[in-house]
């Protein structure tokens, strides 16, 4: 190289392999969640004791979820064959995932990161979706608490059970609040404060029936409660059943 040609030549960084452009991908959605999130305090030392209380935490918070989201989307491309660069174009998956981000901000239960984190996967792999029941299902992960989640769970998938385990709910008789009581000892006896978490689900149509209490069969007790709506909800929070115990991409 002559002396002229080393003094034009610039070094050129490397070009971004597909790991950095997923993690870019990933931070920038997250970034976009997140900074809605911002406090605004008027004041330097009023901006020092927000940050002193809540930005480290805050923080840690943002760069695990920014890590979730990358090995989402990491998964996505490499074992579903989508595309990254449709993915930067997609403002709905933009927008998809800039919301899970405001979520997980607001919460600290795993419960329903691992829901977020399965909606993420879901809302690229359910194409024929409604995009717009999508983002109603991620309001529904905000707003109900994990008992809600809990109990839809339980009666959203009847399993064949056998006589030792349908004893347990009553000799011949039980109700699908004796079933919950069984399967989460702590509800034992605490009627009031179950039966407003199964009306919040009956209203918004994500359960059949509107009282827990009355007696049936035990069969009946451990029947299906869930409607169609409830049943997608469901499904969409759930880890989708092609991944094996190999290919989990997610902490769940």
């Amino acid at each position: 190289m002559t002396s002229d040609e080393s003094k034009s030549f610039v070094p050129q960084p490397p070009k971004p392999g597909l790991k950095d452009k997923i993690y870019h991908l990933g931070k920038i959605a997250v970034a976009a969640g997140s900074s809605m999130l911002g406090l605004s305090v008027v004041g330097g030392t009023a901006n020092e004791v927000i940050e002193m209380v809540f930005g480290s935490p805050f923080q840690r918070k943002q760069m695990k979820w920014c890590g979730d989201v990358a090995e989402t989307l990491e998964y996505l491309v490499n074992r579903r064959g989508v595309s990254i660069e449709e993915l930067q174009e997609d403002e709905e998956f933009i927008s998809f995932v800039a919301t899970t981000a405001q979520i997980a901000m607001r919460t600290h239960q795993e419960e329903k990161r691992e829901a977020l984190r399965n909606a993420l996967l879901n809302s690229v792999i359910s194409v024929t979706l409604d995009d717009s029941l999508k983002f109603q299902f991620l309001h529904y992960i905000d707003t109900l608490t994990v008992w809600h989640i809990r109990m839809l769970k339980t009666f959203s998938d009847p399993r064949t059970r056998t006589e030792e385990e349908l004893s347990k709910y009553g000799a011949i008789n039980a109700s699908p609040f004796r079933v919950l009581e069984v399967d989460f000892p702590e509800l034992k006896g605490k009627r009031d404060f179950v039966d407003p978490f199964w009306k919040d689900l009956f209203i918004r149509g994500l359960v059949g029936i509107e009282s827990l209490h009355g007696m049936m069969t035990r069969e009946g007790g451990v029947a299906k409660r869930t409607t169609v709506l409830g049943d997608e909800f469901i499904k969409f929070i759930r880890q989708p059943d092609e991944l094996n115990d190999e290919e989990k991409p997610l902490r769940v």
